[in-house]
């Protein structure tokens, strides 16, 4: 029976210290491919108000029968446009159709800033407090949380792994006078 704990517990963590590589590659990866903030320009703070709620297709994250029974799921976006009708568009998900609705009825509006990238032509919108700037540091801050993270854990896992086997080696090793 002891065998087959250790076989377990070496397995898990094997698995969870190389998720925690792949997380942390992930997030550099994600971190070197962020666009420089100089690209964006600011075209101001505009008021959007919601218009219409729709149903999309989403994979689901689910494991196991219930993600082999519903491959996908269906989630409710919330579409918003300008006051102004400038051609700018955000969505956000809802957390249920009903809510969804509900935010279209109160034609609630809400304040965004729009950050147009000249060479791609594409834009992005932000909340009215944040700049370019801010808001790639930001992201920049969040991939550095998250790769340190996992590097963390991957370096404590090493550590106390080498540290057990130590301790296993000298009560292993018979006292000699």
């Amino acid at each position: 029976m002891q065998g087959k704990i250790r076989h377990t517990r070496n397995g898990l963590f094997a698995t969870l210290f190389i998720m925690a590589l792949v997380f942390a590659a992930a997030a550099l990866w994600q971190l070197c491919h962020l666009p420089d903030p100089g690209l964006y320009q600011d075209k101001g703070i505009y008021t959007f108000v919601p218009y219409q709620v729709l149903p999309i297709q989403v994979k689901n994250n689910t494991t196991g029968r219930n993600k082999r029974m519903n491959p996908t799921k269906t989630v409710y976006k919330v579409y918003y446009r300008t006051k102004e009708y400038s051609g700018y568009e955000w969505s956000q998900e809802a957390p249920s159709k009903s809510a969804g609705v509900d935010i279209v009825a109160e034609k609630k509006p809400c304040q965004r800033r729009v950050l147009f990238r000249t060479d791609t032509g594409t834009y992005l919108t932000v909340d009215a407090g944040q700049t370019a700037e801010s808001y790639f540091l930001g992201l920049r801050r969040r991939c550095l949380l998250i790769t340190g993270g996992c590097l963390l854990y991957c370096a404590v896992s090493l550590i106390l792994r080498i540290v057990f086997k130590k301790a296993k080696k000298r009560k292993r090793t018979p006292a000699r006078f």
